[in-house]
């Protein structure tokens, strides 16, 4: 499938759009292009030099995230995964085990809180999103989460920013503002865009 025209596009019926191509994949096709992008990302030289990889709980029709996570935690990871503090917030605590997740307010898996947020600067975030362009811009869900946390710490200047999505979620043009933290580099079950 080619890359979708989005020229003219506004962030909402782009994030539209790409939700829905998102979801015309089959559970089976997501669960196969996951583990692409996951062996893909394994095999990166700043995946096996990181120690620490803040990422995320896929959701619905996002990449399947949980299985790896737990995967780099045998091998050595410290993972953290966002929690919702209220509703401008998140805050990345440590997990160790799948116990120590839980359904958050949306519905998403986040940490239960058993430990404090972490401390540790990640030396990779693994990024969610709606839609990636190959300028390295990020359309996410609308509400500022990981652009501001980024923005907050600092951390859009110091650490790997690596979105992970799958090849129909790739746009010619996603429209971004000044306050839009861009990725470093993005990995789909059929490329790696660096």
């Amino acid at each position: 499938m080619g890359e979708i025209v989005s020229f003219g596009d506004t962030k909402d019926s782009l994030r539209k759009r790409m939700t829905l191509l998102r979801e015309c994949m089959t559970p089976a096709e997501r669960e196969k292009a996951s583990y692409m992008i996951f062996d893909t990302l394994y095999k990166l030289p700043e995946f096996q030099n990181a120690d620490t990889i803040y990422s995320f709980a896929g959701f619905g029709s996002e990449v399947y995230t949980l299985n790896p996570l737990f995967k780099m935690i045998k091998l050595g990871k410290r993972v953290a995964l966002p929690r919702m503090e209220d509703d401008e917030r998140i805050e990345f605590y440590e997990v160790r085990k799948i116990s120590d997740i839980r359904k958050g307010p949306l519905g998403i898996m986040e940490p239960d809180g058993s430990y404090p947020p972490i401390e540790v600067r990640p030396d990779i975030i693994l990024m969610p999103g709606v839609a990636f362009d190959r300028r390295f811009n990020r359309l996410g869900y609308g509400k500022g989460y990981y652009d501001r946390y980024l923005t907050k710490t600092g951390y859009y200047r110091f650490v790997w920013k690596i979105a992970i999505c799958f090849g129909c979620q790739i746009a010619r043009r996603v429209p971004s503002d000044k306050h839009d933290v861009s990725m470093d580099m993005i990995i789909t079950e059929k490329e790696i865009i660096r």
